[in-house]
């Protein structure tokens, strides 16, 4: 996000971000809800919601991989697993 506020004239609605994002509104309320964020950070004036489309752009990049692979954590062989259950 940078130094500098977006003028309200271009920043949009939840209902044009999540067009412009390909997803539904409920999930980018959602993901505003979130404790640990992870959504395009966005303005809150009172109670109405805008993003500004640079942060949305951001936001989506961000998100490109090369596989749907993740690696979460140290790799655990079947003897660990067993040990940790008992």
């Amino acid at each position: 996000m940078s130094g500098t506020a977006t003028s309200p004239s271009a920043r949009v609605t939840p209902a044009a971000a999540a067009k412009r994002l390909g997803v539904s509104t409920s999930y980018l309320s959602n993901l505003r809800r979130a404790k640990d964020g992870g959504g395009p950070v966005f303005y809150q004036i009172g109670r109405k919601i805008e993003y500004a489309p640079e942060d949305l752009d951001r936001w989506l990049e961000e998100r490109r991989r090369t596989t749907t692979a993740r690696r979460l954590g140290p790799k655990r062989s079947p003897n660990n697993a067993n040990n940790a259950a008992a």
